[in-house]
């Protein structure tokens, strides 16, 4: 039997509802509701599934029924399949190359056209990803002309024809789990992070900028990757000891796991980029998204120290397919590094640093002409960009769609105000800090209730025991603020707003409220919009907010913080 049927046989032999499971597991209605269609599954190593196996047999021991937990999650483990999804970004790339319209492609397989272009873009993830996949690789197979289907074995890299069905399928698909490892890697450090802590630890000195300056006018050229490695270093050291302020233009997708495996190369490459965040230069960084998931989620981790300070501006350019041919261009004031290989042929690539003027100017034409095909691939905001922030916040809360919010502590809207004076007294609050503060807490009440308006909330967060409360002191949600307060609970005040916020999901059907057995990230809240938008709000150190469109991590943050979101 499937999961979706052992489920099933579960439910109708304890004679219960979603609602009364979703009461005794702390999974939200919507969760269970898909996991009953089989329309999603939890992963075998999964809390979600340990919660609903708990959940169940709580209720047949009320029932008077026999229960064995061990043996209900062996079976449950047992039928699920291993999770499958579709790479989106390749889908789109299949459609691009054979030229399939959306209309063929939906009288084909009897889906929505819609649908399709949501699944396409990245909004949407098929409920049966293998099957999918299975189903576009029979038309892609039936359909294209001999000379089409040559380009397909050499756009997946499979030579042999009687091979061609079943590679495409597996092309078109990778397993699930590992993709929460490095999203769940980037969370934790984004949660751990102290800037200040980076910044008394950053040695710059160590990169000796002073011991090997760089005479000008330059012209160098770089073959094969040790030289290109060196290449990067002096485009960086010939910045930092040129330029104060301004700007960097990066944009590079050129492989980087030969790079990347000298660990010297890249502390070293790290330092010289500390050295120009020193000098007050800024980076608009073009990441490459059409890496795998990994390695872009890796990417973006080491990238965390540079996000915090609030100097870099990071795009990604859309619609790319390219996947023969890959280029670098750094460009700052002092000098421009292009770089070029092939696929597969790294080690022949070939870097040329210059200064010349000329170049100079042709090069940052060409670095605007790119930005003006870039997209954000995130806003960053900080204290200074704290209206911007606040005016996003304000359109955002007007619009429409099911949101999940998963935090540390309780939302502060649902704290009242006798209970904020109780805490904010205990912790010595001026009377104009409370007043900011209770200011704060109406808004964040009037956005709620006007988000209320739009669809649902699905509101998650952990189940702290004492000892786990007194392992670390949680403190009440003000990162919006963006003033670095921090306001500690005590164990009496933070089970009261737990209960306050219980007792508003009781009158308020829109606002669901669900606690995770496993203790969330301390200092960060993620807020999603379905399909639409991710905000990932750190909490200390510093406090910073950052807004992400691109639609492969918001359906990762989808896809990590569980299926609350239905089908339309």
């Amino acid at each position: 039997m499937k999961f979706k049927d052992y489920l099933q046989k579960d439910l109708e032999r304890v004679g219960c509802s979603l609602s009364e499971l979703s009461k005794a597991s702390g999974l939200s209605s919507a969760v269970l509701s898909r996991y009953r269609s089989g329309e999603r599954t939890p992963r075998k190593d999964s809390d979600l599934l340990i919660q609903l196996c708990n959940g169940i047999s709580d209720l047949e021991v009320q029932a008077g029924l026999p229960s064995n937990r061990k043996t209900r999650l062996s079976l449950y483990k047992a039928s699920l399949t291993e999770d499958l999804t579709l790479h989106y970004d390749r889908f789109d790339q299949l459609l691009r190359l054979l030229h399939v319209s959306m209309k063929d492609l939906s009288h084909e397989l009897n889906y929505d056209a819609s649908y399709l272009s949501r699944i396409r873009s990245g909004k949407r993830s098929p409920a049966d990803s293998e099957l999918f996949a299975a189903n576009v690789t029979r038309f892609f197979i039936r359909t294209a002309t001999p000379k089409e289907l040559k380009e397909i074995g050499i756009l997946i890299q499979e030579k042999n024809p009687d091979r061609l069905d079943s590679a495409l399928k597996n092309w078109l698909l990778y397993k699930q789990e590992f993709q929460n490892e490095p999203l769940e890697s980037f969370l934790e450090k984004l949660d751990s992070f102290n800037l200040d802590e980076f910044i008394r630890l950053l040695r710059v000195s160590d990169v000796s900028l002073s011991d090997n300056p760089i005479p000008l006018p330059v012209d160098r050229k770089y073959q094969g990757t040790l030289q290109m490695r060196q290449g990067e270093l002096d485009f960086f050291l010939l910045t930092t000891q040129t330029q104060r302020g301004g700007s960097i233009f990066m944009c590079n997708d050129m492989p980087i796991e030969e790079m990347a495996a000298d660990t010297n190369f890249a502390q070293m490459w790290m330092g010289m980029v500390a050295a120009c965040l020193k000098n007050g230069i800024s980076l608009n960084m073009i990441h490459d998204v059409n890496r795998s998931f990994n390695e872009m989620m890796i990417g973006l981790q080491a990238w965390i120290p540079v996000y915090m300070t609030g100097q870099i501006t990071p795009y990604y350019i859309p619609n790319t397919d390219n996947s023969v041919y890959h280029h670098c261009l750094y460009l700052s004031n002092a000098a421009a590094l292009s770089g070029e290989c092939i696929h597969g042929f790294h080690d022949h690539g070939f870097y040329h640093l210059t200064s010349d003027a000329d170049e100079l100017a042709y090069y940052s034409r060409r670095a605007a002409d790119i930005l003006s095909h870039a997209k954000p691939l995130m806003s960053i905001y900080r204290e200074a960009q704290f209206k911007e922030f606040d005016q996003f916040r304000n359109a955002e809360f007007q619009m429409p769609g099911n949101r999940v919010i998963s935090s540390a502590v309780p939302p502060l809207s649902t704290l009242t105000n006798d209970l904020l004076k109780e805490i904010l007294k205990a912790n010595g609050i001026s009377n104009n800090l409370y007043h900011s503060i209770e200011q704060a807490r109406k808004k964040e009440l009037a956005d709620l209730n006007r988000s209320l308006r739009k669809g649902m909330i699905y509101m998650r967060i952990p189940t702290l025991s004492k000892a786990e409360f007194n392992s670390y002191t949680p403190l009440i949600k003000l990162a919006s603020m963006f003033q670095n307060i921090e306001v500690p609970y005590t164990w009496e005040t933070y089970q009261k707003h737990i209960q306050l916020t219980k007792d508003f999901a009781e009158t308020t059907p829109e606002f669901d409220l669900s606690f995770d057995q496993r203790t969330a990230f301390r200092n960060i809240t993620v807020y999603l919009r379905e399909d639409q938008v991710a905000i990932i709000l750190k909490h200390k150190s510093p406090e910073i907010a950052f807004v992400i469109t691109h639609p492969k991590m918001i359906n990762a943050l989808q896809q990590f913080n569980a299926p609350f979101f239905e089908d339309e």
